[in-house]
């Protein structure tokens, strides 16, 4: 067949390959591995971050290892998988079915979490693709994005001790980054002393980024609006994110609360006057329906309902600050007459006494309480509500009458059912569960005899209402435990507790508690309540420090730096109460930063020492395949290098002979910058073609 004499052109395929391969990729095959190292743990920490809380599912965890195994690689310039067309339609069918399923699933769309599995969708199709010099800075980029989506979804205190490390590794990986991007040319070589380069200057250029990054965020952070003031839902949002445990609004005749960690801290209280001598009851919720299997709050409208009844000269007034438990209900001790939340507003209080955030606007991370010690008065005792007996069954009914024989007035027929249950039962915190079929509280009045408080509390109101005495159940928390601040205490999920209230004297409610004393309350040891009292104050601080920071606090510090310039406040009055832990934590980070300092700077100076130059000289050499390893003697090294490379002879002996004068004859005054630029001379005479022996 005759040729046409007209070349064929090159197919859109073959274009695109010739793109790609044209495409700049700075980072080396077989160099520049701190770069791929920085670049590993930078992506793998960002996909990790979004796993903490309320991120993606831990299944997606198998994802990681391939993601930092891709930027470990060798070849950056091919695609690991397929190429960038078959990526891309993975993706978009990634993202499709992703959306699909979290409708259907979750039968909404939250936004943020959408976000966070597109992004990291983004991070693994990025990384399979070829790592050109755009692509590396969309991959540096889209984690800074993961971890950004994340201080959405998370506040945990783990995040924010790891960020500060993220920061640091992604400001030294944009930086060797930038360093491969703009490296030397060898004619360059002589004319710099690599001294003055920044490759000698790198560790001093990262504390100068560190040290600017702080201060900029420590001005951003208290000089700039903070979105929960703006976007009180978020505020919601992220309290939610934080809480690790809510009581229920219902108990049922199962374990207490079905919660782990009991020995966990709930929350802070500090009085300002006297603290109360036995055991006090903090009151969350009032349970007043039951079907015999559990108890749960009618359906009935408890809000709006505020009444301030002020009695300044008899009030207590303490401050609640939540820290592991982050409830819609503040845990009251006494009657509450006014609850504050941090920003000054008035917290609802119904006409069950109880104290309910309502709003967004009211969540908060500390209430300010007043209270009196005195019953709730109840406006209409006869409430069919409250001596409603379904869930009654025949043999409780049974049971209250025997136990009631002879009481006639409301108060001689609790005493009765008290006294019984002190007498003939014992308290265990996960009793033997009734046999299938049985009824759970006839079980334990009958036959088991043994239980937790929702047991005692649950049964006690319904043999009341079974003989007329109006009741409900209580939920809360009973005792509290002393800390090393004056008029500080805290109180643990093992205190969490349930009651009886009744109407013994036709108008006022009565607290009755049948249950007895716990004999393993306390089940752990001292030093792992320590332990776990440590780490719950941690991320109590990071909180209510950081998270929930908002123009309160803001207002507080100008407050107190005004009053310091005006000579109204004391230099330790800047400093936030509850902060001596904060305080030793940030010695013990100064420490740890001058040792850093230090460690770099004995680098710096090894890295100056002639001997040093001498090592990276010769590791240079075994590279280019000039020596075929850094022999012990100088002599060695000097009969390959002329052997293997003949045409750097002179130069190699210019080098040597200049280094062991400056070794062994320091008289001689051989600098640093004259044996760098006989090292310069040495590698450019290697770059000349030449024969190997």
């Amino acid at each position: 067949m005759a040729e046409t004499g007209k070349e064929s052109s090159p197919s859109r395929k073959e274009l695109k390959k010739q793109r790609s391969s044209l495409a700049p990729v700075s980072i080396r095959t077989e160099g520049d591995r701190s770069f791929k190292v920085l670049l590993a743990i930078l992506v793998g920490m960002s996909a990790c971050f979004v796993f903490i809380e309320n991120g993606l599912h831990p299944g997606f965890l198998i994802f990681v290892p391939l993601i930092v195994w891709t930027v470990l690689r060798k070849d950056y310039r091919r695609a690991l998988i397929g190429s960038e067309t078959i990526l891309t339609i993975a993706f978009v069918c990634y993202a499709v079915i992703l959306t699909i399923l979290m409708i259907m699933i979750r039968k909404r769309f939250p936004i943020p979490l959408y976000l966070a599995y597109f992004t990291f969708g983004v991070v693994l199709a990025r990384a399979l693709g070829p790592l050109t010099d755009r692509n590396l800075g969309q991959l540096i980029f889209l984690s800074l994005g993961l971890i950004l989506i994340n201080c959405v979804l998370s506040n945990h205190v783990i995040f924010g001790i790891l960020l500060p490390i993220y920061f640091f590794v992604f400001m030294a990986t944009l930086y060797k980054f930038h360093l491969a991007k703009h490296r030397r040319s060898p004619g360059m070589a002589a004319a710099e002393p690599e001294e003055n380069t920044p490759r000698r200057r790198w560790q001093l250029n990262l504390a100068k980024y560190a040290v600017a990054m702080v201060i900029l965020a420590a001005i951003m952070f208290v000089f700039l609006p903070r979105p929960f003031t703006v976007f009180p839902a978020l505020r919601a949002a992220m309290a939610t994110g934080a809480s690790l445990a809510d009581l229920s609004r219902q108990i049922s005749y199962g374990d207490m609360l079905g919660m782990a960690g009991r020995n966990r801290i709930a929350f802070l209280v500090r009085f300002r006057d006297q603290a109360p001598t036995s055991p006090p009851y903090w009151r969350g919720r009032v349970l007043d329906q039951t079907d015999g299997y559990r108890w749960f709050m009618s359906r009935r409208m408890r809000l709006g309902d505020t009444f301030y009844r002020r009695h300044s000269h008899v009030e207590t007034m303490y401050e609640i600050l939540p820290v592991r438990l982050q409830s819609r209900s503040v845990y009251v001790y006494g009657l509450p007459t006014a609850v504050y939340e941090k920003r000054g507003t008035p917290v609802p209080i119904n006409r069950m006494g109880e104290v309910v955030v309502d709003s967004p606007f009211l969540v908060s991370d500390s209430y300010t309480v007043y209270a009196i010690q005195e019953p709730l008065k109840e406006d209409f005792p006869r409430n069919p509500r409250f001596v409603d007996t379904a869930g009654v069954t025949e043999q409780l009914a049974k049971v209250a009458s025997e136990w009631t024989a002879g009481a006639t007035t409301p108060k001689e027929k609790a005493d009765a059912i008290m006294a019984r249950f002190q007498r003939d039962f014992s308290y265990e915190l996960e009793p033997v569960p009734p046999p299938a079929g049985d009824h759970p509280l006839e079980y334990f009045l009958l036959k088991g005899r043994k239980g937790n408080c929702q047991h005692f509390a649950g049964s006690m109101a319904l043999l009341l209402r079974s003989v007329g005495v109006p009741s409900r159940v209580a939920e809360g928390f009973l005792g509290m435990e002393p800390t090393d601040t004056k008029g500080e205490y805290l109180v643990r999920f093992a205190a969490a507790h349930a009651w009886v209230e009744a109407i013994l004297d036709g108008q006022h409610w009565t607290r009755l508690d049948p249950t007895p004393p716990d004999p393993n309350r306390l089940f752990r040891s001292i030093v792992w309540n320590k332990l776990n009292d440590i780490y719950d104050r941690a991320e109590y601080s990071w909180i209510k420090m950081v998270v929930n920071f908002d123009r309160t606090d803001q207002r507080l510090i100008f407050k107190r730096i005004t009053g310091l310039f005006s000579g109204d406040a004391s230099l330790r009055s800047l400093l936030p109460s509850g902060t001596k832990g904060l305080i030793i934590a940030a010695i013990a980070a100064l420490i740890l930063a001058a040792v850093a300092v230090l460690i770099i700077r004995q680098r710096i100076r090894a890295g100056n020492d002639l001997s040093a130059l001498y090592m990276d000289t010769m590791k240079a050499l075994a590279k280019k395949g000039v020596l075929t390893e850094v022999h012990s003697w100088h002599e060695q090294n000097t009969r390959e290098v002329e052997k293997r490379a003949p045409q750097a002879r002179a130069s190699f002996s210019d080098f040597m002979q200049a280094y062991l004068q400056s070794r062994f004859r320091p008289s001689a005054g051989v600098s640093r910058q004259e044996l760098l630029k006989l090292r310069d001379a040495l590698f450019q005479q290697l770059e000349r073609p030449h024969l190997a022996g």
